[in-house]
Formats: structure tokens, sequence, C-alpha cells
């Protein structure tokens, strides 16, 4: 399979996220085909010093937890089970949620994220799910294949999430790598990317990450998104113990702006 084809942004104006981008049909078209979609240098340069230094000081400002699959604990949204995902990487979720700093980059960010998310899917409006930064450390171990809408609290065949790189993502430090077109064959194509750059994907895509075979990090912050007027399907995910005993399956239960705030929307 051919490489994708890439776009690339006009220069930036101010704020957190302000590259303007412009999807053409064949951009929209590559995405739904293959299930991903790479755009270089979303965030500029100061950008991505901003975004750095604000996600790495609520990082260190929150106890690091290591996120281990498949099954997420209740209340600290960490994992219970495989030793071996102790050493894949270390996560922080919802940053958003506990940093004022954080929620304002990602909230000021959604005219350009939100939007690209919104074209892509063929949506009007593009929710937060979760945040989650994810630090792959030196000589960590890769990230297994998976896709992410199975272990979400939600089903929908237009989730999609944000993957930017704070560091440059190599071969060598553990880049994404993704199965295009995974329901229909099963190649699999490396993602090497510059810090600022960002990939988005299906949450049907198949996707996963080498390992880190340096001795310096590598950092990404991930935004995972879904569209408005989201069922509950009863899975736990990032949900607490008190949120599940009150959910109910079946109900609409996501339009809590407190909770799942709206990333962008299209007011027709």
């Amino acid at each position: 399979m051919s490489s994708l084809p890439t776009i690339t942004p006009t220069p930036p104006l101010s704020g957190p996220v302000t590259n303007s981008v412009s999807l053409t049909l064949a951009d929209i078209n590559a995405y739904r085909e293959n299930g991903y979609y790479v755009i270089p240098n979303l965030l500029s340069p100061s950008q991505l010093k901003q975004w750095r230094t604000i996600i790495f000081s609520a990082i260190k400002d929150r106890a690091e937890r290591k996120y281990k699959f498949p099954t997420v604990n209740e209340e600290d949204h960490t994992n219970i089970d495989f030793d071996y995902y102790d050493n894949v990487f270390t996560q922080s979720v919802n940053l958003w949620q506990t940093h004022d700093s954080v929620k304002q980059i990602l909230l000021e960010s959604g005219e350009v994220i939100g939007k690209i998310a919104a074209e892509l899917e063929g949506i009007d409006c593009v929710r937060i799910w979760h945040d989650q930064a994810l630090i792959k450390e030196p000589f960590a171990n890769p990230t297994a294949w998976h896709l992410d809408v199975p272990y979400w609290s939600f089903t929908s065949l237009h989730a999609i999430s944000v993957w930017i790189a704070l560091d440059d993502a190599t071969l060598e430090n553990g880049c994404m790598y993704f199965m295009p077109g995974s329901h229909k064959q099963w190649p699999t194509v490396a993602v090497p990317m510059k810090a600022g750059s960002a990939s988005f994907h299906s949450g049907l895509l198949i996707h996963g990450a080498g390992a880190n075979m340096t001795s310096e990090r590598r950092a990404a912050m991930a935004i995972q998104m879904m569209p408005d007027n989201m069922i509950f399907n009863g899975k736990q995910n990032i949900l607490t113990k008190k949120q599940m005993n009150e959910l109910r399956i079946g109900v609409s239960v996501f339009n809590d702006d407190n909770l799942n705030p709206i990333l962008y929307k299209n007011i027709k």
C-alpha cells in the first residue's frame, strides 16, 4: 500500500493550537479508507514548547501511575493485570480534570483539533472522552496491538483519537504503528513523526507502538473524542465506582459539559 498523503498547515497565528488546516475531500477519503491521518507540525515550535511545559508540569504534579491493560481499577484509572505492561509506558489520564492549564490548552485547541476530528468522521459535534499523557520510558516494551472502542463506556463507529508527539517519535524510540484499513487487510505501517506533529486515528483501527530502544524517553499527548449523545454500554473504562452505580445502560449520559466538554461543534 502506498503511503498516505499528508497536509501542511499554514503558519500559526496565536494561542495553543491555531494552525489552519483545510482538509480536502481526498484527505477525508484517505482517512476513511485507511483509518488514520497524519498532520505534520500541527503545533508550531512555540506551541509545542507550551504544551510540553504544561503537560509535563501536570504529570509531575500528579503522582504517576502505571497503566496495565486490560482491567482498569475503579478509582485511580490504573490496572491490576500483567507485569509485562509495567514496562510499556507511564500514563496519566484526564489531566484536564485536575489541571486548569491542561483544560485550557485542550479546549482552546477545539477549533483546530476538534474541527479536524469532526470533518474526518463526518459528525457535527465532538466531545472529549478522556485525555491521556503517554510516556514511553527508555528501553520500554512495545505497546501491544489493540483497538480503542472495545475498552470505552460507549459504542460508536465515529470515535476518534488524536495522538500528538511531544518528542520526536522514531522507529527506535517507539513511534506509533497502524494497520491501515484493519477491517479489510492487515499490513502494518510505522508512523515516525517530528515533535509537534499529530496523527488522528479511528477508534476501530488496530494500532500499537514499538519498543523504546533508546536511552531517552518518548512522550506524547492523546485526546480521545466521541460524538454527541453517546449511550452508556455498561463498560467501566475511566468511570468511577460511584458513576457506575448511578449510570443505566442504554441511556444517553455523556452530555455533561463538566465531565465531557464539547471540543468542537458545527453551528449550521
